[in-house]
């Protein structure tokens, strides 16, 4: 039987299922996302009842080769008439190559981009054009179990669900982050993470990838210094919240975005934080109606480097413009900061 190119063929959404499964299996985890993936990529390839459907293209030994290109191009005109579940092992992945994959109709996969360790050069590694390509969705999970919440979700909206399009991950061979993950929201997007803190709080801090760590640094050195409560949130993908938002802000529908469900109920200041250009966390700024801040690698002079210090000095700089804290406490911060 002759399946439309847009759909996955039955035994490809099978197959999907039979990866999920074999996902779930393999338990919690408290690993970086890279290690996590590479470590699930070799399960699946071992599995038996997935050696007919499951295509995994390894690019990493091909970073700048225009044949490498022509390659992928070639893969993705072959998706249409040759239905299969297709992982895409990348390195520094550039617009040209996800442009090859994602520009046949139809198309679909997922793409694993390794950058390994955080580090000040992790800006240069953005797809900046991802944000802007709709057939690429974005992610930068925090750990190992928000990617496994994502390739688990891309799998199923991808394979089983059969929408087109690419779901892309950059994923960082550390440090290990043991979250208890809420992976149906971590898939759509975000998700609150566990506080034992009763008490409405002055602020909420949206962070992600590595800087989740630092968000969740800058939420305790609040509470310590200035006995301030945050409430914090991990956004695996600001893209998907703000393409989400506005799809449902033009459809005129009643039912809420994912955004809206987390966020609404409070008019408590945003800090959202990103480890990449600022533009990726301002993504969400049209679609909230309070003071919202959006912070990124390029938000700082040259020589400054983002981490808690700073995401508290623009928490304490947000609760100054809303009236409940005296201006004179950003000029303490900086001192006992040393940001100068």
């Amino acid at each position: 039987m002759d399946h439309h190119p847009s759909k996955p063929s039955p035994d490809t959404a099978a197959a999907a299922r039979a990866c999920i499964e074999h996902i779930e299996r393999s338990g919690w985890s408290a690993q970086a996302a890279l290690p996590y993936i590479d470590e699930r990529v070799s399960q699946l390839l071992q599995a038996p009842d997935l050696a007919t459907q499951l295509c995994v293209f390894d690019h990493r030994s091909h970073l700048a080769s225009a044949l490498h290109t022509l390659q992928l191009a070639e893969q993705a005109g072959r998706n249409l008439t040759e239905p299969s579940l297709q992982l895409h092992l990348t390195h520094r992945m550039t617009r040209s190559r996800l442009a090859a994959m994602t520009g046949q109709q139809g198309a679909r996969g997922i793409v694993l981009n390794d950058i390994g360790h955080v580090g000040d050069t992790l800006v240069r590694h953005l797809p900046a054009w991802a944000p802007g390509d709709p057939q690429c969705l974005p992610y930068d999970p925090a750990c190992g179990e928000e990617a496994r919440a994502v390739l688990v979700g891309a799998l199923a909206e991808l394979y089983i669900e059969g929408k087109p399009g690419f779901v892309y991950m950059d994923l960082q061979a550390g440090p290990r982050e043991g979250l208890a993950c809420d992976r149906s929201d971590a898939y759509q997007g975000m998700y609150r993470i566990y506080d034992t803190i009763d008490q409405a709080p002055a602020l909420r801090l949206l962070g992600a990838g590595p800087m989740l760590r630092e968000v969740r640094a800058a939420a305790d050195r609040l509470l310590a210094d200035w006995g301030i409560v945050a409430q914090v949130w991990s956004c695996p993908s600001f893209t998907r919240l703000a393409r989400d938002a506005a799809t449902r802000a033009s459809s005129r529908t009643s039912a809420p975005c994912h955004l809206a469900r987390c966020l609404s109920g409070s008019d408590a200041p945003v800090i959202a934080v990103t480890g990449y250009a600022e533009y990726v966390a301002a993504q969400l700024k049209p679609h909230l109606a309070v003071p919202y801040t959006a912070l990124g690698a390029d938000s700082l002079r040259l020589g400054h480097h983002l981490g808690c210090h700073w995401i508290i000095l623009a928490a304490l700089q947000a609760l100054v413009l809303n009236g409940t804290l005296h201006a004179n406490v950003m000029h303490q911060a900086r001192r006992r900061y040393q940001l100068e």
